[in-house]
């Protein structure tokens, strides 16, 4: 999760390829049925490294394809179209986040809402997701009775939230789970998994038509964002001194796992710390403690012992506490490799302004997208010195991070509770059913 340098990324991923290789010349039996306790799936880290991860998602995808059953279930004549909404335990924060309005209203003249859950959290989802009109289908974490219930459900289309999170919501995409799956805004690159038939971006995210070039599923580009967000409420009488924060001087919070902090993110975080000498960084804590000590002790190397002593630790948040503490933050920090989607809703939401330099990919581009929408430019670097100019003088320049910050507040409701999103899923979902007929 955590490299020491770029050379050490790199080669952990070339001796990655090579063993596929090597796995797939050999390419051993596999049983479907039990491929939930015997397989292994992708890291998720392979998200945050920065490079294209399409040739390594479709090699691990390889290794078990064989052995799934693959003849698709027929597409339905009927009067509306049965749309699945599929999420496996310990993921459905952000998927009933980013969702659960989209499947509240959907328009029901067209379209029957199911939502297909673990078994464990079926109840907790159907709290969350208000319409009572949505059929919730709970399923075993076991992959041949999972597929069994799903096929039952007979969906016309399944959106998958993400494949790869855990080995039960990365290989039931592999089954013939419905005529056209799907899958979008919880999967931060493309899956690799043939039997996924479109990935859902935006164009707000993608760097044009060349952008399917990344993916093995056919892109779809909507025009603006693919998720209903909630905005998020401004805490009243945020004080530094409850986290134990300097009172003095600029916080520029890095609200990102310990996995995130790509190695080369380092030389902009010391170049921040070496402008501003009254600027502080604070840095969350992972639920790993061995991870969080590898970033520490590379911190210590590459920032130098004397940097590192304006490096704040604090444990990982609630979420009530991380808004407090976002609150209490004066610049966010955006890592290059892999650029906030839900930090970024949340930090400008509450009118926090995030310096950003965005890369080739979708996993990158995240907050430039969020800008572009907000009609705001002025945050977004094209290059690391311009990424460090920018972060200082935002915390340097009163004047300039007041202007940046009201700016954000007048305009983030394009971000937030946008009906437009449903309009376009819904039009998506109908083009869809018409092709698999």
């Amino acid at each position: 999760a955590v490299f020491d340098s770029e050379e050490a990324l790199w080669a952990y991923r070339a001796e990655l390829e090579r063993r596929l290789d090597e796995a797939l010349t050999e390419r051993p039996p596999c049983d479907w049925r039990e491929i939930f306790r015997d397989g292994f799936v992708p890291s998720f880290h392979l998200y945050h490294h920065g490079l294209c991860n399409r040739s390594l998602r479709e090699k691990f995808a390889q290794l078990f394809l064989e052995g799934f059953p693959r003849e698709k279930p027929q597409p339905q004549r009927r009067a509306r179209i049965r749309v699945g909404f599929l999420v496996t335990e310990g993921h459905q924060g952000g998927f009933l986040r980013g969702l659960g309005r989209v499947m509240e209203r959907l328009d029901r003249q067209r379209f029957e809402i199911v939502g297909l859950v673990s078994a464990g959290i079926r109840v907790t989802c159907q709290k969350v997701v208000a319409a009572g009109d949505i059929r919730w289908i709970g399923f075993p974490h076991e992959i041949q009775s999972a597929f069994d219930i799903i096929r039952q459900a007979d969906c016309d289309i399944i959106f998958h939230w993400q494949a790869g999170t855990d080995t039960v919501d990365y290989f039931l995409p592999f089954l013939p789970l419905a005529p056209v799956q799907c899958i979008g805004f919880g999967q931060h690159g493309t899956t690799g998994i043939k039997s996924i038939d479109y990935f859902v971006s935006t164009r707000l995210f993608e760097r044009g038509e060349e952008a399917q070039e990344d993916y093995t599923e056919k892109l779809v580009q909507f025009s603006g964002l693919t998720t209903w967000q909630p905005r998020p409420q401004i805490p009243l009488g945020v004080s530094r001194k409850e986290w134990g924060l300097p009172e003095e001087g600029t916080i520029y919070f890095c609200p990102h796992r310990p996995s995130k902090f790509h190695p080369a993110f380092d030389r902009l975080l010391k170049g921040v710390l070496e402008e501003h000498r009254e600027g502080y960084l604070v840095v969350l804590e992972g639920h790993r403690p061995l991870t969080t000590a590898q970033l520490q002790a590379r911190l210590e190397r590459t920032l130098g012992r004397e940097f590192c002593r304006r490096v704040i630790w604090l444990p990982s948040q609630s979420v009530g506490d991380y808004y407090l503490l976002l609150s209490a933050a004066d610049v966010v920090l955006d890592s290059p490799a892999y650029s906030g989607s839900l930090t970024g809703f949340d930090a400008l939401g509450l009118g926090i302004p995030v310096v950003t330099f965005p890369g080739r990919f979708m996993v990158q581009r995240y907050m430039q997208g969020f800008y572009r929408l907000l009609g705001i430019e002025e945050l977004i670097a094209t290059s690391g010195e311009e990424y460090i100019g920018l972060a200082v003088r935002l915390g340097r320049e009163r004047d300039f991070h007041q202007a940046m910050r009201k700016k954000i507040l007048e305009r983030a409701e394009v971000l937030f509770e946008q009906d437009g999103v449903i309009r376009e899923y819904e039009d998506l979902f109908t083009q869809l059913a018409e092709y698999s007929r």
